[in-house]
């Protein structure tokens, strides 16, 4: 098999230097796939009847305007009857897609709304005030009533306008989403994490947190997280329908879902990251992998290895499926 790999950068040390292309890169390897690199803003000199798929990595896509380029070159792939994986039509970056295509597909999570002043906002309180697209917990506040959202507002606006023009998007809060205080009976935040690849779950973590936002500057460690985390990979599959549900209600092929398991079994979804880090490798401090998840840092990498060979497995399957329709 070769593919066509539509990226941002020729050079494979810029697109594999990020943790989950690592991860796509240690499948193409293993399997043998060649692939040439292909930046679609950017003249094809090749013929892509040499190719039996194209594949989409879109990480740091949101630069020189890469998903307009994408768009227009995968219909000419598509066209000359050769498949697209992991499309950019599911390359999002806001928080605000995955709520809304949720919402629409009847995927549980939290109502939402954009807004530019204090006076547009309609939803309940408590509710969460953040910049659209931002993401690790930056400039994400908590608001219980209408005197701290409005204080909120004018602190995020009043930096808005003394910032540096470039750092300007990251600043101004537009984004209200409904709060859903989703504390267990242990007095704990949980938050899991699966990996879909295609119809392949991969459930890489079980977090908790002392507070409501779940991430590793509050996180818990021990043998109580670690049993939390062997019992996740062991039964996260309960789950399987709606997370893949979730999954392809947002589009890629590729992504990693963030969402809690409710006392009741019930999933409450909150973000799904189409360029996701795999925390337990370059994410986590050196000590920290095992009192968090259990893991080793080989058993880590070998969650690693699976995402790879899922998206191997996911290029034959499309390959497989294209030559039969043929």
């Amino acid at each position: 098999m070769k593919i066509l790999l539509l990226a941002r950068h020729t050079e494979r040390e810029k697109i594999f230097r990020y943790h989950a292309s690592e991860s796509m890169l240690l499948g193409l390897e293993e399997a043998g796939i060649d692939f040439d690199i292909h930046i679609p803003w950017k003249p094809f000199a090749g013929n892509i009847h040499d190719y039996d798929a194209m594949l989409v990595w879109s990480y740091q896509g949101k630069r020189k305007n890469f998903t307009y380029w994408a768009k227009q070159f995968e219909k000419e792939v598509r066209d000359a009857g050769v498949p697209v994986i992991n499309s950019v039509n599911g390359c999002f970056y806001m928080h605000s897609t995955c709520l809304g295509r949720w919402r629409d597909a009847g995927v549980p999570c939290a109502k939402f709304q954009f807004f530019k002043t204090f006076e547009d906002i309609n939803l309940r309180y408590p509710m969460i005030l953040r910049t659209d697209g931002l993401h690790e917990g930056k400039n994400t506040h908590l608001v219980n009533n209408p005197d701290e959202a409005r204080a909120a507002i004018d602190r995020a606006t009043y930096i808005y306008m003394n910032t540096n023009p470039r750092e300007k998007a990251i600043r101004l809060l537009n984004l209200a989403i409904e709060y859903h205080d989703v504390i267990a009976p242990d007095g704990y935040y949980h938050k899991q994490r699966t990996i879909v690849v295609g119809d392949t779950l991969i459930h890489r973590e079980h977090s908790v947190a002392t507070g409501w936002l779940v991430n590793l500057g509050n996180r818990v460690y021990g043998d109580y997280v670690q049993n939390l985390n062997r019992e996740f990979f062991n039964t996260g599959d309960k789950n399987r329908e709606l997370i893949l549900k979730a999954a392809r209600a947002l589009g890629s092929d590729v992504v990693a879902l963030d969402y809690t398991v409710l006392p009741n079994g019930d999933c409450m979804f909150w973000e799904g990251n189409r360029h996701f880090k795999m925390h337990g490798n370059e994410t986590f401090k050196p000590g920290e992998i095992n009192p968090a998840t259990g893991r080793d840092y080989t058993e880590m990498v070998n969650v690693d290895r699976a995402v790879g060979r899922a998206i191997v497995d996911l290029l034959y399957q499309v390959t497989d499926k294209t030559k039969e329709l043929a």
